[in-house]
């Protein structure tokens, strides 16, 4: 594990289906040797909350990449979780996060990274993301194109 940066989050913001995220994916590559790249990251913006001088990230990216025991192919899913609804001028306030799948050509162009090719093999398009659902359940997890 590395890790290249740090932002504030609540203690409680890396939980529930975000954190099961990579469980979860991990659970789909046993034949692998459960090989298995996570990258996450914030999304900075200039409206981010500051607190003793330190801007607090709203939104937060998450991109996984594996190769799918079903399948044999390498695939790559995106998400995004916020915390906007927990932060507000005077405290923190705690609850439940939402998490959402989305297409990481989004979090590309949202949080300024690339991913390169890895992008072209995600199950989600822009288009489809429009009416994505929050994930409350994993089997809700498009981890492969529709054929």
């Amino acid at each position: 594990m590395h890790v290249t940066n740090t932002v504030p989050q609540m203690q409680v913001f890396n939980a529930g289906v975000w954190l099961g995220l990579e469980d979860y994916a991990l659970d789909h590559t046993r034949e692998d040797e459960m090989r298995i790249s996570v990258f996450t990251g914030p999304f900075l913006a200039n409206n981010d909350p500051v607190r003793d001088g330190v801007g607090i990230p709203l939104r937060f990216w998450k991109v996984i990449a594996f190769v799918h025991d079903e399948t044999g192919e390498l695939c790559a899913t995106g998400y995004t979780m916020s915390q906007e609804k927990f932060i507000s001028d005077k405290e923190f306030v705690f609850g439940a996060h939402e998490t959402t799948q989305v297409s990481i050509r989004s979090i590309e162009q949202g949080a300024g990274v690339a991913f390169g090719p890895i992008a072209d093999l995600d199950p989600i398009d822009q288009a489809q993301e429009a009416i994505a659902p929050r994930l409350t359940d994993y089997s809700q997890i498009r981890f492969v194109k529709a054929r």
